[in-house]
Formats: structure tokens, sequence, C-alpha cells
């Protein structure tokens, strides 16, 4: 290899020191992108999937805490409006917490684990019967007992369901956690991928450089000696 670097003409080997050069460049540009979009993966990943799961599981808990109390408030009402009030808050907190969950069965990523979410679909079942169960009964102007199964059976239930939610809030937030250590050690790689690139091209460019000055010297030397030599008359 030396020995070939040796023999090239002077221009050759220029262009040979600007074309690793370029080629060097090149991937390093190439290989900045490849990590730059593998970083904006993770990033979105962070911000569009898990973040927005944090989101919503909380609104679900806060949706329900509102269900529960709108249903204290329908059992107590003292008029027929403050309940059918009450009655309409729940239908539309109702129609709420479908659309959320739906929405984050959305954003889970292929093969995340769903233990958590089909938990909160079926406990959020089991309090829509006990709902149903509760306005039959005030239908029925049977406010005592609707307050019993409130304090029975929709309590406990709320309970579970809020609790579920948390489990759902907790997972979201440690899978942001785990998808944001993932980013940085991806930006760490980069960091030492760029670092020995630029090193590997530094040394191969002083080399090529000191090849070329060689290369340059050795035949301007011979002219000075031919020039020292005819100068001496030898010729």
């Amino acid at each position: 290899m030396r020995w070939l670097i040796r023999n090239l003409k002077i221009r050759a080997k220029l262009y040979l020191l600007a074309g690793l050069m370029l080629v060097g460049m090149l991937a390093v540009g190439v290989l900045s992108l490849l990590m730059i979009g593998r970083m904006n993966d993770e990033t979105a990943e962070i911000s569009d999937v898990w973040l927005n799961g944090v989101n919503e599981s909380r609104m679900m808990n806060t949706i329900i805490a509102d269900f529960c109390l709108n249903e204290l408030r329908y059992v107590t009402a003292t008029s027929d409006e403050k309940r059918e009030a009450s009655s309409a808050n729940m239908a539309q907190l109702q129609s709420e917490m479908d659309a959320l969950l739906l929405d984050y069965e959305k954003t889970l990523m292929e093969g995340t684990d769903r233990t958590s979410l089909e938990q909160a679909k079926k406990e959020w079942g089991n309090y829509l019967e006990i709902h149903s169960h509760l306005l039959r009964l005030g239908q029925q102007g049977r406010f005592y007992e609707a307050r019993s199964v409130l304090d029975e059976e929709g309590k406990p239930a709320y309970d579970i369901l809020s609790a579920t939610f948390q489990e759902m809030t907790d997972a979201s937030t440690m899978n942001a956690e785990q998808a944001k250590l993932s980013s940085e050690r991806v930006y760490q790689y980069m960091i030492c991928i760029m670092a020995v690139l630029i090193v590997a091209l530094a040394v191969i460019g002083i080399l090529l450089a000191m090849a070329v000055t060689r290369g340059v010297q050795a035949p301007v030397a011979e002219i000075e000696r031919a020039a020292i030599e005819m100068a001496k008359g030898n010729l």
C-alpha cells in the first residue's frame, strides 16, 4: 500500500487525499442523519405514545371521580331539575370515558402489555352495571335504596377502577422513562461513533498528507542534487 502511494503522481495523491476526506465527511453526515432519525423516533414515542397515555389515564381518573360525584348528587337531589342535570352530566362523562378508552387503546404500540387496559375496560363495564341499577332505582323513586347501592357497591367498584387507572398511569410513566433512557443511549452511541470517525479521518488525513509531502520532497531533493552536481561540472 505504501509503495503504491509512493509511486503515485502528486496530483493523484492530492486527489486521493481530497477523495478520502470527502468520503469521510459523507459518512459522518449519513451517520448523523441516521442517528438523528433514531432519536426523533424515540422522542416521538415518548411524546405521542407514553406521555399521551399518562395524560389520558389521568383524565380517566378525573372523569370517574366526577361520575361518582354526580351519582351522589343524583340520589340526593332535592328537585327533578337537579336530578336531570346530574343525569345529563353522567351521560356526557360516560361518552368521554368510552372515547378515552378507545383513544388509549389506539396509542398502545404493538407488543405493549394490555393487561391494565383490559382490566380497566372490564371494571368500567362492572361499574356501569351498578350505575344502571342505581338509575333504575332512582326512576322508581327508591332513592334510599339507590344511595345504599352507591355506598355498598358503587364505592368499592370506584376504588378498584381508580386504582386500575393509576396502574395505567404508572405503566405509561415507566415506559416513557425507558424510552428516554433509550434515546440517551442512542445519543451517547452517536457521540462515540462520531468521535471515532473524526479521529480516524484525522489520522488518515495526516498520513496521506505526510505521504504527499514526502512525494513532493523527494523529486525536489533530486533536482537540488542534480543542480549541485551540474554546478560542480558533473554533467
